[in-house]
């Protein structure tokens, strides 16, 4: 039955997949429903109406994939460190140079539960030049069984986003190396107020690692642009 976990959540297991589903809901009213699988250096998620907009990260690349049309665009690091600059040019142009934000993260020693068959999160605060961009709650990664797949597969995520997710500093696992959790519930700010919020609402190992689970879909084909 969904939202049970099981307590071999917490047990030592060789190559088990962390399965969970997400809600965020927008401030003005609007969800959206996001299934992920984390293996050892592999990620996949699926969201939207059907999982429509579907993401898969393995051997250190990322595929954004259009499940309509059957096509994919491939996000390489250099694929990424050349829409970074791309993207700081224009922000360049279009606006005067400001200093890079200085960014801390703060534990707030307070404990929570945020599902009824959740474990408990810990709450971090994440400020830039003092204002509060991001209330995260993290369960340790000592506590999950999957904490070191966990861990991996988020340190290579970030090293692929590289100097592009300074462009996207909201990114649920930036922070991964200073909390060594993983976030269980992400609030958003802007202007001091929150923005948008993501609950996991379903955590659990899964099965054993499937490497299908990662593959393209069958016949789905480059994108041209991609390939520029």
């Amino acid at each position: 039955m969904l939202l049970t976990i099981a307590a071999s959540v917490f047990a030592a297991a060789a190559h088990a997949t962390t399965y969970m589903e997400s809600l965020e809901r927008a401030s003005n009213g609007q969800t959206t429903v996001t299934k992920m699988w984390i293996d050892a250096d592999r990620y996949r998620s699926e969201s939207g109406t059907d999982g429509k907009q579907l993401t898969i990260f393995t051997k250190g690349v990322l595929y954004f994939v259009n499940t309509d049309e059957n096509t994919y665009m491939v996000m390489s690091k250099e694929a990424l460190a050349k829409h970074a600059k791309a993207y700081n040019d224009v922000m360049k142009t279009a606006q005067a140079p400001t200093p890079k934000p200085i960014r801390k993260v703060q534990d707030t020693g307070r404990w929570i539960v945020v599902g009824p068959s959740l474990p408990p999160c810990r709450i971090w605060h994440v400020f830039e030049n003092n204002e509060l961009k991001q209330e995260l709650c993290n369960v340790p990664l000592k506590t999950v069984r999957t904490g070191a797949e966990l861990l991996s597969t988020m340190r290579l995520y970030n090293a692929l986003l590289g100097e592009f997710g300074e462009s996207t500093p909201n990114l649920p696992w930036t922070d991964v190396e200073t909390t060594m959790g993983f976030p269980l519930r992400m609030v958003v700010f802007a202007d001091g107020k929150p923005h948008h919020t993501t609950v996991t609402f379903f955590f659990k190992t899964d099965s054993p690692f499937n490497e299908q689970r990662y593959m393209l879909p069958l016949f789905s084909h480059e994108r041209e642009e991609s390939k520029l």
